[in-house]
């Protein structure tokens, strides 16, 4: 049921909703970001059309630091896009289904079938190639789609496990000097 008493599958789910509410005032996707920064009074130049698009396609669903800005760039009350958000959760909990709890049962649901749990092993001396590194950046996708899932300050442990891990896989493995140069500059990137 949604606030008002009607079910969320009789409100218009917030993707479709953004992207016909943006096309029906004349606006671009890149207008529709500029004009939401401006009623962000926080903002720091951190939307863009790549959002926009991610939040019309539900790739991603528009975050409650976003709401009231959008609301207020589509001219439409901000209860408006929360039904629509609302319809769109609960639309994505019927495709699949019941969602794990706690972190491990969700990197393991997110991890690809062969990948352990386990963080990437470190083999002192072993050389370090781009089938690691794939493996790393495969591990750190499924810890950004954890994010969605699992509270921030749950996934610290195995965020930092992960970096450790990698860390340790780039210092104690041999690698190629423009790869470890590459694989460095990755590394120090993250805090």
């Amino acid at each position: 049921m949604s606030p008002d008493g009607g079910t969320n599958e009789d409100v218009e789910r917030l993707g479709s909703l953004i992207r016909r509410l943006r096309e029906d005032a004349g606006m671009s996707q890149g207008e529709l970001a500029a004009a939401a920064e401006r009623h962000q009074p926080r903002s720091h130049g951190g939307l863009d059309i790549g959002q926009i698009s991610r939040w019309e396609r539900e790739v991603r669903l528009i975050g409650p630091y976003w709401l009231p800005a959008m609301a207020e760039a589509l001219g439409v009350p901000e209860e408006r896009l929360r039904r629509a958000r609302a319809a769109s959760k609960a639309a994505r909990r019927r495709v699949r289904g019941p969602q794990p709890t706690g972190v491990d049962a969700v990197l393991r649901d997110l991890l690809p079938p062969d990948e352990p749990l386990a963080a990437v092993e470190t083999r002192a001396g072993a050389r370090v190639g781009m089938r690691d590194a794939d493996r790393i950046l495969r591990r750190a996708h499924a810890l950004r789609l954890a994010d969605d899932l699992v509270a921030g300050g749950d996934l610290v442990d195995a965020a930092m496990r992960e970096l450790n891990a990698a860390r340790e896989l780039f210092n104690a493995g041999s690698h190629s000097e423009i790869g470890g140069l590459r694989t460095r500059a990755h590394l120090r990137s993250v805090p």
